[in-house]
């Protein structure tokens, strides 16, 4: 019953209760799932809830007292009340409960309440998955939504996933060098070239930490819009605009107060090929596709093998 709820849950878009990151999906070892009891173990047990009383510590186990909540929120909230910190996240973020299934009804966080917090959550988990089971038997439908930026940040830099400070500001020298553009053309042609496209955070440092825009932004004179349309035209030289209409998405969540830029980059039905010229202005075709947390540049051989593979 328990695999079944995280599944339900899962299905449903339930997130953390602390940190609020979707339960949906591997985030890395800070980020793995636990199950936590709400009602802590140790308060139950100086309840009447503990191994001496074969009843009722087979309550305090039950599967409707857990929680799905990632490694580094299960250590923070400890051995909290209940009451309190169910109460604290109803005001942070009330969805997070309802998500989780946990009854709403503050009178049941009491740990004098605690069976009758245990008969609520089995009928309203009871309800919503033979709800969600009959209507499977319709249609099935798994759809998970958007990663947030918050589980896109949990996350280290992988085959899907990568992390620029900036679009055209070089951090060592203090200045504008364009020839960071090429990287992130590199980057999304990468992208778009491989099974699964990618996404691409342009304000974030390898360490996952928000840098903003603020230094592209006055290096063209303008604001995020700006920013936006050198983008989409840096891309559209390079990779073409058909493409670029259709397959990249741009935009601007905030982190931390920051603003970055994220681009979603569908896979491209034909090969992308850039045209990129040396420090001597000599122009060649390359091929990137993405090797795990980077991206590489096939050779001729290997780009025709590539190609029948992925395109023909």
């Amino acid at each position: 019953f328990f695999g079944m709820m995280k599944w339900y849950l899962k299905s449903q878009g339930a997130v953390c209760l602390t940190t609020g990151l979707g339960i949906h999906k591997p985030m890395g070892e800070k980020y793995q799932l636990e199950n936590d009891h709400i009602f802590p173990f140790s308060v139950l047990k100086k309840s009447g809830y503990g191994r001496e009383n074969r009843i009722k510590y087979s309550l305090a186990q039950e599967f409707t007292n857990r929680a799905i909540l990632t490694q580094v929120a299960n250590r923070r909230k400890s051995a909290r009340l209940a009451s309190d910190y169910l109460s604290e996240i109803k005001s942070t973020s009330p969805m997070a409960l309802e998500k989780q299934c946990i009854p709403t009804d503050e009178e049941l966080w009491s740990i004098e309440n605690y069976e009758e917090f245990l008969k609520a959550r089995r009928e309203l988990l009871a309800t919503k998955i033979n709800a969600y089971l009959e209507g499977l038997a319709v249609e099935h439908v798994e759809d998970y939504g958007r990663a947030t930026i918050e589980e896109l940040l949990a996350e280290d830099e992988n085959s899907e996933l990568e992390f620029k400070s900036s679009l055209r500001w070089d951090y060592q020298q203090g200045c504008v060098n364009k020839e960071l553009e090429k990287i992130i053309v590199k980057a999304v042609a990468a992208f778009g070239n491989s099974p699964e496209g990618g996404t691409l955070l342009i304000g974030v440092n390898d360490e996952r930490q928000a840098l903003g825009l603020e230094n592209d932004y006055t290096s063209l004179n303008g604001d995020k819009d700006k920013f936006e349309l050198h983008l989409r035209t840096l891309l559209a030289n390079k990779l073409g605009s058909a493409y670029v209409a259709s397959g990249v998405k741009t935009t601007f969540p905030a982190v931390n107060g920051l603003e970055i830029c994220q681009v979603d980059i569908a896979p491209s039905k034909k090969p992308l090929i850039v045209d990129i010229k040396d420090k001597n202005g000599v122009a060649s075709e390359k091929f990137y596709v993405r090797d795990g947390n980077k991206s590489k540049e096939l050779t001729r051989s290997e780009y025709e093998d590539y190609r029948i593979d992925r395109f023909d």
